[in-house]
């Protein structure tokens, strides 16, 4: 960032996609509000501001991890199999409930709890994939992506 004049440069790496993206942007402050815009290097802009926070609270936050998982091929077989997905939500979170959306045509991913409340782990199972061709969904667990991919089978 540059203080001077505002300007800041960033680079971004999106853990779920793989993709890499170069931020650039300005930060303008007036009467205690700080805003500004932000272009990334695929031409997506992005408006921002932040309020000051003259209570101090903490402010309310949720996310899942992991957000990607990936089943490999193992000698000529993808097996699939089992694994769990840590949910965190803030206690001053006014939102505690979450669901787990997995879409109707994703027959070989299923999980051992479909909603819930407040923090928890659920438990994702991917079915061993027999076709030739790999496959990858993304799931909604409470309103996060998660994406998963399997490798295909190569072996009879």
């Amino acid at each position: 960032m540059n203080n001077k004049h505002g300007f800041f440069r960033s680079r971004l790496i999106d853990y779920v996609t793989g993709k890499r993206a170069y931020i650039r942007g300005v930060v303008l402050q007036n009467r205690g509000v700080v805003s500004g815009h932000a272009l990334n290097s695929s031409g997506v802009s992005v408006r921002h501001s932040i309020s000051p926070n003259e209570t101090g609270a903490v402010t309310p936050w949720a996310y899942i991890r992991p957000t990607y998982k990936h089943f490999e091929n193992d000698l000529g077989k993808s097996i699939g199999g089992s694994y769990s997905v840590r949910i965190e939500i803030s206690p001053n979170s006014l939102v505690q409930d979450w669901t787990v959306n997995i879409p109707a045509d994703i027959d070989w991913v299923s999980a051992d709890a479909l909603s819930g409340s407040g923090p928890g782990e659920i438990t994702i199972t991917v079915e061993e994939n027999f076709s030739f061709f790999n496959r990858d969904a993304v799931i909604k667990i409470g309103g996060f992506n998660h994406r998963i991919e399997q490798d295909r089978r190569t072996a009879d």
